[in-house]
């Protein structure tokens, strides 16, 4: 998560290309930007995704249940399978096939997001926030202006074993919440199995 002041900004990005390559897809959403002036304000949220359509899904669908939803969601897959279950029409969301890999795919998020936004939240497209999530790195960011970036605790790795079931995952995070054991339910989540993925 990283916090941009928001501010007028005015863009001063050259981009460059690889001799006889054409523009890649980020070049060419930053050429379209440059030097237009814009206002930075609210959350967005870049989820890659590769091999989990189901899984990628369900994390839109709990961000969408956020007592502060971000102002937009972008989803970059690596081909079309991965995002076949989202429903693509719904508002504040973006999906959009990129390049293959967790940086790559990023990167081209942050090209789509632009400047328009004070906060970017990167999601692994196997994380189950909690649903106060955004609403409270809201304020942190808001009361202090002086941090650039964070992160926040996991409750649960599923990587390291045999995995978490999505049902299982919600459940911890709903238990966490509910035994007080995060403060307005920042920087919890579970993290399912990675399976296929970037």
């Amino acid at each position: 998560m990283y916090q941009f002041a928001p501010a007028l900004r005015v863009r001063e990005i050259t981009p460059v290309s690889l001799v006889n390559e054409p523009p890649s897809f980020t070049e060419s959403l930053l050429r379209s930007s440059i030097r237009k002036p814009v206002r930075a304000d609210g959350t967005a949220i870049i989820i890659s995704t590769r091999g989990r359509p189901g899984i990628v899904n369900a994390l839109v669908r709990r961000i969408g249940e956020q007592t502060r939803p971000p102002e937009h969601v972008f989803v970059i897959a690596s081909k079309p399978e991965d995002i076949s279950e989202l429903n693509q029409d719904q508002e504040n969301l973006t999906v959009q096939i990129g390049r293959t890999g967790l940086t790559l795919q990023r990167n081209d998020g942050l090209a789509l997001a632009g400047p328009r936004f004070s906060n970017i939240v990167f999601f692994d497209d196997d994380f189950v926030p909690s649903r106060f999530w955004v609403e409270r790195m809201s304020e942190i960011f808001a009361a202090r202006p002086d941090i650039a970036g964070l992160t926040g605790a996991v409750l649960a790795d599923g990587t390291t074993t045999a995995g978490i079931r999505l049902d299982e995952a919600e459940d911890m995070v709903a238990a966490a919440r509910s035994h007080g054991n995060q403060q307005r339910g920042f920087a919890r989540g579970v993290r399912l199995r990675q399976q296929h993925g970037l």
